[in-house]
């Protein structure tokens, strides 16, 4: 309990007035020696300063003599700590008994949960609070204590508005207190072995008694920031075990959502705080302080209406964005530009300004490697000089290093106050860069809108302006910007280079090549390196996606040596994983899996997570074709993970969208509709054509496994069609192989047979290996069903001899390949060239057998009972098989039926066959109903049923015939 003389007094300190005489020595050493347990009390010692309160800590009942010694020096840790936002403690006192009291600062203010009991506080004011919490765990966690029980009871806030945290040097605590979700944790330390806080503010780690840091202490200033923003806690139940449920199992929804006025910046910075995972929270509480004072900057430099003069009121650009940028014959020398470097008032040696403009350059050319030095040189040379400054957090976040942009926009914010020394260019630059920081791409867009207007002939401001418009997702807007950018400078390699990237992935490989070709040659006369393995990268990309591997290799290995050389983590890794990509292409899953793997930790322990989502999503194809397809999906949700906390909203679309894939190849094709919507709404609005199609062939491929058959056929005719007006062979062949699919199981044999033909053309023509044994065998497999045997073999001869070369593609497929000349062979009746087949049954007992030896063993039991015809053979029942929603159900139907029938169990198979028949209905495959139907037709005719002999063969009449 705390110790209320009047019952009125606020637990957190006495009033102002003249000392109460209630509260006299006497009291005090009453206290002392009243020996309750867990008990606060705060008072006013006569004989100290009025501004010192005395808060009184009972330990006195810890059994454990070592325990009550770690308390003292925990509190005397914790008066070590001089901080303004810490309530400073005076002196510990050590009774003669072991007890101990700790002599604080009297604060004035009302606590945190008492200003929240109006409401949630205006959003400036919680940011600001917050910020100064982190400031007081900084200095805190710098000395190794953790507070471990923060929450509103624990900060007062002062008149003038600031932070101040109580009740440092709690003891080390392992268990929960039981208490109301609602109540206040009216105790600050109990016996050692008991954990004192709110279940509401407590950090999963510290629920669960596991090993906690300052990253706990993180946690619990989050849900305090939440409950700062929203008025109610993020964390809630009916009980204490129902809230340390949710604060382990549940996400609170987002503050946005529940205050509409708020952004997604608090969003982001509450998630983090709030994450499950101590590794995916801020890395410590100077981080998140460099985050709130970024957030902060962003509310209080939100820009207000722009003035309506002339042109450059905001509407009018609105309508217009690009009405003042004039194309004159101007005669543009590559080796000069347009960009005129300005120094701002106050700057200091133009060898600053000029590192600081070799550096600007340098990110707009994609060489952000490069750039980092440069705007390093110039700090060096003007440390106080803050543009570079600027430039070098945009540097470090297109790096993948957040910790560092955030360092180097706090030195800024160091240097000079913002809104009063900065240039209105260089004050604009900051606010957009900020902004890219923070993932508010809208705001940056606008920045760098502003910039364009006042500067309209800068092809580097375009160039910016097109880079946010991208990261936006307004990539349409995006490429025209480069194309204003071109028209000024026809030489501005990076404009070329951020062109390519966008008609790469609106599917226009032949015009992205052509200028990756340009940008290359123009890095290379610049003799600018990193600008050269970028355009080398994004060369290879478009070209693997054209499957044209030997002149994709080339450019990745040049790319791969280049960026070793300049020690270009990043481009390495990525060029590395490139390769890997095309490892996969040629079938090789095993070699394949395993260098992207390497890639992919290479990239984590730089801290490169964007490349490792990359990584992650590429792992999907070698994975799912090799054995360990049962991993794929922990990588997928790894790799949405990675790429949803740096905002790589294209990363995480691609990973969703692969979910989507395996779980139409695991049988799951409504999951795999929801999961695929999201991505093809992104791809579709950004204009990102290849991904679009891909999104487009995955749900047609969903409809067809719900029956949904009009459905598949009209989505995969689309995107056929839309492949083709782009010219993109792998999408075009894709598209055939979803109409071949549908073909399929519709049964109509000759159009799968053609479309399966024309794929597999293309993929032999791209020597995608990969792809190209899955086409062998299917297209194989329909030659067999159509009677062309001679055509088949010669196809399953390919797999075999690929088998043979150690190529994984192919040696996955040789069970496939056996069986099917096993098939061929049975129904040419040549039994004993079949009879090989048996290697694909299970060998050991309780093997599991796969579908191809499911198969296998009908088909090898068929050929039995036919070879035996001569002599009688009983029946032997057998239940019939599983469902035949799917292809693979139907053929192993057809064969058991045709066993029964071969063993002369005709009644058998007639009453398979009627029941097959009846349980189709309007989804009956046309070619399926054709051999039911006849095999029905033989066996009534077996019984000399001549009513079910006529039903049964016109029904295999009519599905011939269609």
């Amino acid at each position: 309990m705390v110790y209320r003389p009047d019952h009125t007094t606020p637990d957190h300190v006495m009033s102002t007035g003249a000392p109460d005489a209630r509260l006299s020595n006497y009291r005090l050493e009453r206290l002392l020696g009243s020996g309750g347990m867990g008990s606060v009390y705060l008072a006013r010692d006569l004989a100290l300063d009025r501004d010192v309160a005395i808060k009184f800590i009972a330990a006195d009942q810890a059994a454990d003599v070592s325990a009550r010694h770690r308390l003292v020096r925990e509190a005397r840790a914790a008066a070590a700590l001089d901080h303004p936002n810490i309530c400073g403690v005076h002196e510990v006192i050590v009774e003669p008994d072991g007890r101990a009291a700790i002599v604080m600062q009297y604060v004035e203010g009302e606590t945190l949960a008492d200003a929240l009991r109006r409401g949630p506080l205006d959003a400036r004011l919680a940011i600001s609070i917050a910020a100064d919490v982190a400031k007081a765990l900084v200095a805190a966690h710098q000395r190794g204590i953790i507070h471990r029980d923060i929450k509103p009871q624990n900060i007062i806030v002062t008149p003038d508005k600031q932070a101040k945290i109580l009740d440092f040097g709690i003891a080390r605590q392992q268990q929960i207190v039981a208490a109301s979700p609602e109540a206040e944790t009216m105790a600050t330390l109990t016996s050692p072995g008991v954990i004192v806080g709110t279940p509401a503010y407590m950090s999963p780690e510290q629920a669960q008694q596991m090993p906690i840091d300052g990253r706990s202490d993180l946690f619990s200033l989050g849900a305090v920031l939440y409950e700062c923003l929203t008025g109610r806690r993020p964390f809630n139940g009916r009980s204490s075990l129902e809230v340390l449920s949710a604060v382990l199992h549940e996400e609170p929804p987002e503050a946005s959502i529940v205050q509409p006025q708020l952004t997604g910046q608090h969003d982001e910075v509450v998630r983090r705080l709030l994450a499950k995972h101590a590794d995916d929270r801020f890395k410590s509480a100077d981080e998140l302080l460099g985050a709130l004072r970024v957030l902060s900057e962003t509310s209080r430099l939100e820009p207000g209406p722009l003035p309506r003069t002339g042109s450059r009121a905001w509407p009018w650009l609105r309508k217009s964005r690009w009405a003042r940028v004039t194309v004159g014959g101007v005669a543009v020398a590559a080796s000069i530009g347009l960009w005129s470097w300005r120094l701002p008032e106050g700057a200091p040696d133009p060898a600053a300004a000029d590192w600081y403009r070799r550096g600007t350059d340098a990110i707009r050319d994609g060489a952000y490697h490069g750039a980092r030095l440069a705007l390093n040189e110039a700090i060096k040379a003007a440390p106080a000089y803050a543009p570079p400054y600027i430039r070098l957090a945009e540097a470090e976040a297109e790096l993948d290093d957040p910790e560092s942009a955030q360092r180097a926009l706090l030195k800024v914010d160091e240097l000079v106050p913002i809104e009063a020394r900065l240039p209105v260019e260089h004050r604009q630059r900051f606010r957009a860069v900020r902004a890219m920081l923070l993932r508010d791409v809208d705001r940056a867009v606008r920045e760098y809108e502003l910039l364009a207007v006042e500067r309209p002939r800068d092809p580097g401001v375009l160039l910016d302006l097109g880079r946010a418009q991208d990261a936006a997702g307004q990539s349409t807007a995006a490429r025209i910007t480069y194309e204003k950018a071109l028209e000024i400078d026809p030489q501005y390699a990076a404009a070329h280079l951020r062109r390519g990237m966008i008609l790469s992935l609106e599917g226009q490989t032949d015009e992205a090549l052509a200028e990756f070709a340009t940008a290359e040659r123009l890095y290379r006369a610049a003799s600018n390196v990193e600008g050269q393995v970028e355009a080398l990268i994004r060369r290879g990309a478009t070209l693997a996606t054209r499957v044209d591997v030997q002149n994709a290799r080339i450019a990745l290995e040049r790319a791969r040596d280049l960026a070793a050389d300049l020690q270009s983590r990043a481009q390495e890794i990525r060029a590395r994983l490139g390769l890997s990509r095309l490892v996969t292409v040629e079938g090789r899953y095993e070699a394949a899996a395993e260098s992207i793997r390497v890639a992919i930790d290479d990239a984590l322990r730089a801290s490169l997570e964007t490349v490792a989502a990359e990584g992650l999503v590429d792992l999907f194809g070698p994975m799912v074709l090799g054995p360990r397809a049962a991993d794929v999906d922990g990588y997928l949700l790894r790799a949405i993970q990675l790429a949803e906390k740096r905002g790589a909203l294209r990363t995480a679309a691609r990973a969703k969208l692969q979910r989507a894939s395996m779980m139409v190849q695991n049988g799951r094709p409504a999951e795999a509709l929801d999961v695929a919507r999201g991505p093809l709404t992104y791809f579709q609005s950004n204009r990102y054509r290849s991904y679009e199609l891909f999104a487009l062939q995955i749900m047609a491929r969903a409809h067809e496994g719900l029956g949904q058959y009009s459905e598949a056929r009209a989505l995969a005719e689309q995107t056929l069609q839309a492949a083709t007006r782009v010219k993109d062979d792998s999408q075009i062949a894709l598209a055939l192989e979803n109409l071949a699919g549908q073909a399929n199981v519709m049964g109509i044999l000759p159009e799968a047979l053609e479309y399966r033909s024309r794929g597999l053309e293309i993929h032999r023509r791209q020597n995608d290996v990969a792809t190209l044994a899955f086409d062998l065998t299917n297209t194989a497999d329909l030659l067999i069903r159509v009677g062309r045997h001679a055509d088949a073999a010669r196809l399953l001869g390919e797999v075999e001899a690929g088998a043979a070369k150690g190529i994984d593609a192919y040696k996955q497929r040789g069970r496939r390949a056996a069986l099917l000349r096993a098939v061929s062979a049975t129904i040419q009746h040549r039994f004993n060239d079949a009879r090989g087949v048996r290697e694909l049954l299970p060998t050991k007992p309780g093997e599991q057998p796969d579908s191809n030896a499911q198969l296998a063993a009908l088909v090898l039991q068929y050929g039995d009972a036919v070879s035996a015809a001569r002599r009688p053979v009983s029946p032997a029942e057998s239940p019939l098989a599983g469902s035949i929603a799917s292809a693979f159900g139907k053929e192993l139907r057809y064969w058991q039926l045709a066993g029964r029938l071969a063993r002369s169990d005709a009644r058998g198979a007639l009453q398979g066959a009627e029941e097959t028949m009846a349980s189709q209905g309007a989804t009956l495959s046309y070619e399926f109903e054709w051999r039911i139907g006849a095999l029905g037709a033989a066996a009534a005719r077996a019984l000399k049923d001549v009513e079910r002999e006529r039903a049964f063969r016109e029904r295999a009449q009519g599905g011939l015939q269609r």
